[in-house]
Order: C-alpha cells, then sequence, then structure tokens
C-alpha cells in the first residue's frame, strides 16, 4: 500500500479459475497529524481550551487527546483538520500532545508547554505620582501575555505584553 493515498479501492482475487473483485472493498485511511497546538502554551492549572490543527482526524467518539499522557477535556472534533479541546492540569514544562484514533496516534513533541506563575523580578521605575499617569516596566519571567494587572490595592489597569519577560502598564491613581 505505500504509495496510496487515503481513499476506497477494489480488492482483486486471480487464481487458476479466473479473477473475483469485490468493488469498493477496502478504505486505506489517512493516520492522524498533528502540525500544531494553539495557544502553544498554558498554565498549570489547566482547563485552557486549544486548537489542535492537523489532518486525519475522525470523530469526537473515535478520538481521545492527551498531554503529557493525561486525557484533555471537552475533546470536540471540529472537521478532519480540526480538534477544539481543554488542556489538563500538569506541572510546568514542555509535554507532548497526542491524537490517537482508529487510524493511528499521531505525536506532536513538546506540542505544548506549561508555565507555573509569574516571576516579577523588577519594576522601573520604582516610584511614581499618587496622582497615577506613571508608565512602568515590569521584568521578570513567565509572563503569558496577561492584559490586565494591579499595584498594590489600586484598580486594574491595562498591561502591554512584550515578551514572557517584560510587561508595561500606566499606574492608576491611589
Amino acid at each position: 500500500a505505500a504509495g496510496l493515498e487515503a481513499g476506497v479501492v477494489d480488492v482483486t482475487v486471480t487464481d487458476d479459475n479466473g479473477t473475483g473483485t469485490l468493488s469498493d472493498g477496502l478504505e486505506y485511511t489517512e493516520p492522524p497529524r498533528i502540525t500544531e497546538v494553539t495557544p502553544e502554551h498554558g498554565g498549570i492549572v489547566g482547563g485552557m481550551y486549544v486548537a489542535i490543527t492537523g489532518s486525519g482526524f475522525t470523530s469526537t467518539d473515535d478520538t481521545t487527546v492527551t498531554f503529557a499522557g493525561l486525557n484533555a477535556f471537552n475533546v470536540a472534533v471540529v472537521d478532519p483538520a480540526t480538534i477544539i479541546c481543554q488542556t489538563p492540569a500538569y506541572k510546568a514544562g514542555a509535554v507532548d500532545v497526542n491524537v490517537r484514533n482508529s487510524n493511528g496516534l499521531a505525536v506532536l513533541p513538546g506540542g505544548f508547554t506549561y508555565h507555573g506563575a509569574p516571576e516579577v523580578q523588577g519594576v522601573s521605575p520604582d516610584n511614581g505620582s499618587p496622582d497615577g499617569g506613571t508608565t512602568v516596566t515590569i521584568t521578570g519571567r513567565g509572563f503569558l501575555n496577561p492584559s490586565f494587572g494591579v499595584i498594590g490595592d489600586g484598580e486594574l489597569v491595562r498591561v502591554t505584553y512584550f515578551d514572557d519577560t517584560t510587561v508595561e502598564l500606566v499606574t492608576a491613581p491611589m
């Protein structure tokens, strides 16, 4: 079957007495393949919805998705190229993502990375007016594109995300 594409083919047997054929007697199926998980990272608490793109995905009833060997939740096969599911909780680090169905197993090594709580290591400037309006750069690690932040007991303010080590915000009035 090497070189054949997925699809239905006839099955033919020939012997000394002749030839017999069963039309559409065998279906070659495409094994699943994973090309991407979006987003590719999330928190250790799990519960994040992700989209798995690839090919060869079958029905929801026929599909199991795992992250680091743990079953995903609310798995839904949207079409042969898309699965939506929720991540299970797991410790920090990169993990393999697996999709298994009756046509085989697909593995995306290191396809999803779990992150722990962000760590704030520095603030610049480290002072500002109680009237607010100070632009503050916060450095650290493990920032996962936050939208909002709080300084002290102040109000929630919008955050500008630069990368997983740097964010910026403008302080609110005290």
